[in-house]
Order: C-alpha cells, then sequence, then structure tokens
C-alpha cells in the first residue's frame, strides 16, 4: 500500500490486464489496476464523467465493479449497502462534478466482488443533454489502526482517457456519509484523480449517442392525452394503433452539420406496410395537438419531407443512399431553409385505417414521438 497523503491511499493490484476498447461510455479496460480510499475512511464517491457539451445521449443502464481481483479482502464484501447514481453536469457544462444534480439513485448492495465483474442496473431509456456522471460509493475503514484496512475505488489507469474521474464524500471518520446529492457540499468536495493515474474508475453506462433529443411523450410532462383512448405502453413513444404495437417511436441517426449533412430519422412500431411521412417544423408545441389518432407537438411551419413505406412497422427517412436529398436542401427547396444554431422538430406520421376509441373517422393516421434537433454549423 501507499499513502499518497492525507486524503488517498493506494492499493496496486497484480492481476493480469484483459485489455477491452473503450467506447463512449465505456472508459477503462474491464481490468482494475488499483484500489484508492481514504486514509481516515468514511464514504467515499467516485464517478466518471461522459457525454460532452451540447451532445444528446441516451442511458440505458449503469454498470459498477467492486473491488479488484488483485487486491480480494480489501473491500467490506458483498451486502454492503450502497447506492449506484447518474448526475447532471451543471449549467456551466464545465465538467466539474461541484454543481452536479442528482437525476437518479438506485439503493442496492455489493455483489460480486473481488471478480472484476460488472454488474449493471437496467433503467428506463434516459435522455441527457451534455455533461453526465455516472458512480457509486462506498464506507469503508481506511487505513485506521485496530481495524482492517479497506481501500474501495478501482481504478484503470493502463487505458488513457485524459481527466475524467472524480471522487468525492465524507473521510472526516470511518462511519461518515457522503452527501450525494450535493457533490460540492461534502467534506471533501470533488477532486479529480486523473491527474495521479492519468485513467478512469470502473464505472460505466450504457450509450446510445443520438443528434435528437426526444420529447412529446403523450399524458405527461404537460403534453396531451392520446385523443382516441389509445396511450402509449411506454415512454419514448406516440400514441397506441390498431396494430397493438404500443405507440411508434422515432429515432435519429448521423450528423446535424450542415457542412456535412447526414442525419435520417428511423421509426419502429408502425403498422407493418403503412405508408409514412417525414414532418418537419420550425417551432415546438409544448403541450401537443391532436394529430389523427396521435399527438404532434411539431409546429410553426410544418414540411412534409419524405414519404415512404413501412417494412415490418419501421421505416428510414430520408433514404440517403437511394439518392434522397439531404435535410437541409430539401427544407430549403419547401421554403424553410436552416441556418446553423436554428432547431427544427421531426416526427414521422402514418396512415392507420382502423380508427380507436370513437374518433371521427377522418382520424385514419397516427403519429410517432417528435425529435428536436439543433443544426450546426
Amino acid at each position: 500500500m501507499r499513502v499518497i497523503g492525507p486524503i488517498l491511499a493506494l492499493v496496486v493490484c497484480s492481476s493480469a490486464l484483459a485489455a477491452q476498447a473503450p467506447s463512449a461510455c465505456a472508459l477503462d479496460d474491464g481490468v482494475p489496476n488499483g484500489l484508492l480510499g481514504w486514509t481516515a475512511g468514511g464514504d467515499v464517491v467516485w464517478l466518471n464523467r461522459f457525454g460532452a457539451p451540447g451532445t444528446t445521449t441516451v442511458v440505458r443502464d449503469l454498470s459498477v465493479i467492486w473491488g479488484a481481483a488483485g487486491a480480494a479482502g480489501m473491500n467490506p464484501g458483498n451486502g454492503t449497502p450502497t447506492d449506484v447514481c447518474l448526475w447532471l453536469d451543471g449549467p456551466s457544462q464545465d465538467g466539474d462534478p461541484s454543481d452536479a444534480t442528482l437525476l437518479l439513485q438506485i439503493p442496492t448492495t455489493v455483489s460480486l466482488v473481488d471478480t472484476n465483474t460488472y454488474v449493471s442496473f437496467p433503467i428506463a431509456p434516459l435522455t441527457i443533454v451534455g455533461n453526465f456522471f455516472v458512480g457509486t460509493h462506498q464506507v469503508h475503514n481506511g487505513t485506521v489502526p485496530g481495524g482492517p484496512v479497506q481501500m474501495v475505488v478501482p481504478v484503470d489507469w493502463t487505458t488513457e482517457t485524459g481527466e475524467v474521474a472524480w471522487i468525492f464524500g465524507d473521510n472526516s471518520s470511518p462511519s461518515a456519509l457522503a452527501n450525494l446529492s450535493n457533490p460540492g457540499a461534502n467534506v471533501q468536495p470533488p477532486v479529480l484523480i486523473s491527474p495521479l493515474y492519468h485513467g478512469q474508475v470502473c464505472v460505466r453506462a450504457g450509450c446510445v449517442s443520438s443528434p435528437a433529443v426526444y420529447l412529446c411523450d403523450p399524458g405527461t410532462a404537460g403534453v396531451i392525452a392520446c385523443p382516441c383512448a389509445n396511450p402509449p405502453t411506454g415512454s419514448g413513444r406516440g400514441c397506441n394503433n390498431s396494430a397493438g404495437s404500443g405507440g411508434a417511436s422515432i429515432q435519429a441517426s448521423g450528423s446535424c452539420s450542415l457542412a456535412s449533412p447526414t442525419l435520417a430519422f428511423t421509426s419502429a412500431g408502425e403498422l407493418p406496410t403503412a405508408t409514412s411521412i417525414l414532418l418537419q417544423g420550425s417551432a415546438h408545441a409544448s403541450s401537443g395537438a391532436v394529430f389523427g389518432q396521435g399527438v404532434r407537438c411539431a409546429s410553426g411551419s410544418l414540411k412534409r419531407m419524405y414519404l415512404g413505406s413501412a417494412v415490418g412497422g419501421s421505416v428510414t427517412l430520408p433514404n440517403l443512399a437511394g439518392g434522397a436529398p439531404g435535410i437541409p436542401a430539401r427544407s430549403a427547396t419547401l421554403g424553410d431553409p436552416i441556418a446553423a444554431g436554428q432547431q427544427r422538430w421531426y416526427l414521422v406520421f402514418y396512415r392507420d385505417p382502423v380508427v380507436l376509441g370513437g374518433c371521427p373517422a377522418t382520424s385514419g393516421f397516427n403519429a410517432t414521438n417528435t425529435a428536436q434537433v439543433l443544426w450546426l454549423p
């Protein structure tokens, strides 16, 4: 063990490396090379930063490693109470968690300790814009005389990722508890460990990066309910349809840069072969409007951008591989040129001839939820 200062102590692990290629929300190689902890003991929180200012990320799960196979017995052990958490960076988006907001706290207990195995916690898909942090915490004894020496923060310093890893908490005594809700208010406010190790702690998130923010969940957050007694079966969907899919969804992919636009939208959960149209709006109707058997949150100048037919309830528009013009060019042709820094709102509406819930016969169509896009230079 090496004492670095009055705050931290380090145990170096001897386990062999099993390097894995890092991804956007998986920065480490899967093998802790050391354990950190408070020298005086207490509650230490460790977290990695993910995302980036202006970037949209959909998070589907949180994953953590407890202990390290190369330093077995140093962790307080399986069954120790803990939490797995996600924080959103503060308004400054400076990458420092001191002003971060706690978005999600999952109470749990330590498991699979000292096995170098990630424990995953699925969550309802959460759309985050900007920097965010994922972490966990443990109360431990540190190097206090008369008790077991305990180190708990698994660190990987063999995969270079920059300054992304932080710790904070209460190191005033072995029984102290951290303030998870207000990182900057702790006895030990957030401090970067990356300058010491040029690596990261062993926490991850299951992420899907997207150029869009998704909104317009009918019946929630001020959006009107579905008009035909046809609510969706979950978030991120439009109103249910006659196929009983639970509602159709929209997902963006590609680049929303005007210099090289490859943005396209893919729907899911439509009727199997429905005629489908990608609709663009220049404004956001936050409460939504009745739109056939669905709800539309795009408003302003509405443009029917592209037409296609679903295959298996899914369609991708525009079909760039098939020669369709990109969205900015098509929008300009329709009289709505897009400038850098402007936003547009998108949804797919599709034919559904079986009208539900006593709605008028003219309501023979439905819609996905809405995607909001900020167009970049």
